[in-house]
């Protein structure tokens, strides 16, 4: 697929830290206050921040250090709690374990930390959200075993939880992402190592102890690295992927909840584009993908046309490059696009918010 008409965005890009090597796995939600709330690892320090946007473009922000016990940080992925506090899911590399901040106002100021997993070498790869009970639920990947693991939190703050193993069919479970169907029930997209697919575990129960489901979606290439996942307004998971075999930006349309069979598309067939994807649902219905595009080194977004995104319009939003990895896209209050990333070449944590 191809654009089907020229690109409709324009970019404002705000530099939202510049202290040191900063912004690496990048995770953004919008908060309760309507504004855009981001983690992500400070390398230079090896510290879990967050920056707490002051306006829906983050032209400035709120710094806050949230964890500094180690090394802390990596694969952040944050959401809102019921509570309307964020929640920050991540990996600590010193004593690799599964770690969660459930942070005690909306800007993150502070934060009660919790180990969460501490079994082995576990926590990366980590995605979280808010289930239907209201308490998160938390994918992320168990490299010393090669499994797919599930934290379902007992509490809002996560201060304890069930473990569950969902996969452990050869080695998966890298770059997960979890999201809540419309059935209630976890849905997690994922990267099967072994045999380079993207797999779709879908939950038979609020805290995956029971009745899951696993599908081999995609298994063009090497697909499913750097996965993302969304509920469309149908009501089906979407996935936006990576075959890193032909370098291209792929997306998977779900034909039921449990993503037993998808349709498949190649978006951006470009050379070497389509790593660190990230999938938001537009209001208009329809999947907005940011991504990056190694050739040229640009952050890229994808406006798709239609729910399979069969065809889409390209708009290359940071030529600054190369810059564009860890990428995390949300529809902001003001019903337009806001990404997240890296600027690799300057060690920045960057914000584009995108207008017609």
């Amino acid at each position: 697929a191809g654009p089907c008409e020229a690109a409709t965005y324009a970019a404002i890009i705000n530099t939202v830290d510049s202290t040191g090597n900063v912004g690496w796995y990048s995770s953004m939600a919008i908060g309760a206050d309507g504004l855009p709330v981001i983690a992500y690892w400070d390398s230079g320090k090896a510290d879990l921040k967050v920056a707490h946007c002051d306006d829906a473009a983050c032209a400035s922000a709120s710094l806050s250090t949230v964890d500094s016990t180690g090394n802390v940080g990596w694969y952040t992925s944050i959401a809102i709690g019921d509570d309307g506090l964020p929640i920050i899911a991540y990996y600590d590399a010193t004593n690799q374990d599964l770690k969660v901040a459930h942070c005690n106002n909306v800007a993150c100021t502070k934060a009660t930390i919790t180990t969460v997993d501490s079994d082995g070498s576990v926590g990366q790869y980590t995605s979280i959200a808010i289930g239907a009970t209201g308490r998160p639920v938390i994918s992320y990947y168990d490299p010393l075993n090669g499994d797919l693991k599930v934290a379902h939190c007992d509490d809002a703050a996560c201060t304890t939880a069930t473990l569950i193993v969902v996969d452990s069919a050869g080695d998966v479970g890298q770059y997960t992402s979890i999201a809540i169907g419309v059935d209630g029930l976890p849905v997690i997209s994922y990267y099967g190592v072994s045999k380079g697919v993207l797999k779709v575990a879908h939950c038979g129960n609020a805290g995956c102890t029971s009745g899951n489901t696993v599908t081999t979606v995609d298994n063009t290439g090497l697909s499913g690295q750097y996965t993302s996942i969304a509920i469309g307004f149908d009501g089906l998971p979407v996935i936006s992927h990576y075959d890193a075999f032909n370098g291209r930006l792929r997306v998977a349309k779900c034909g039921d909840a449990a993503c037993r069979s998808a349709t498949n598309t190649a978006v951006d067939t470009g050379a070497l584009t389509g790593s660190y994807t990230s999938i938001a649902i537009g209001t208009d219905g329809l999947p907005v993908i940011a991504y990056y595009d190694e050739g040229f080194g640009d952050l890229k977004v994808a406006t798709c046309a239609d729910a399979s995104c069969t065809e889409a319009n390209f708009t290359k939003v940071d030529t600054a490059g190369p810059t564009g990895k860890f990428t995390s896209v949300v529809v902001g209050s003001g019903g337009y696009p806001i990404v997240s990333y890296l600027d690799f070449i300057n060690g920045d944590l960057k914000v584009a918010h995108l207008l017609p």
